[in-house]
Parts: structure tokens; sequence; C-alpha cells
């Protein structure tokens, strides 16, 4: 099965809409959708097979945003786990 990354539907709707903040940093739904598509292909991610269990720890960041997105575009159940 293939279900559609909400991020991609939210970059189609509203683009230039506010969807992150982070780090002193605007993302728009577009500009958030573009870096988790570039992230998904890096080769880190590109290790990652759909229905892969990821676990995603971190402190709250832009950079954890950025990672949750991408293992999510893989096709990856991403497992948030506490950070420290």
């Amino acid at each position: 099965m293939n279900l559609p990354h909400p991020l991609h539907g939210a970059a189609l709707a509203r683009p230039d809409a506010p969807a992150l903040l982070a780090e002193g940093r605007m993302f728009t739904h577009r500009g958030l959708y573009g870096a988790a598509l570039r992230w998904a292909s890096a080769p880190w991610a590109a290790e990652v097979e759909p229905g892969e269990v990821v676990g995603l720890s971190g402190p709250a960041t832009a950079r954890w945003v950025l990672a949750w997105h991408a293992l999510g575009l893989r096709g990856a159940v991403v497992a948030p786990l506490p950070h420290g």
C-alpha cells in the first residue's frame, strides 16, 4: 500500500504558508517538502526500505523534523524515541 505523505498535500494546497519555525528559520510547506525530499534521497535514508520501523531520537530541532519527514517519504514507520 502506498499512502500519500501529508506534507505533499500541504505543499500543493498551501505552498507558501508557514509550516515550521525552528532555530530562527521559517520553512513554508513547499520549502519543508523540498528539503524533506532532498533528505529522503540522501545516502543514509536510501538504505531504509518501505515498511521498515526506524527509531528517531534527538532534540526537537528542524533537523529532527526533516529526518522524520524524509523517513516517512521513504515509506518508513517512524518511532519517535525519548531524547536524553
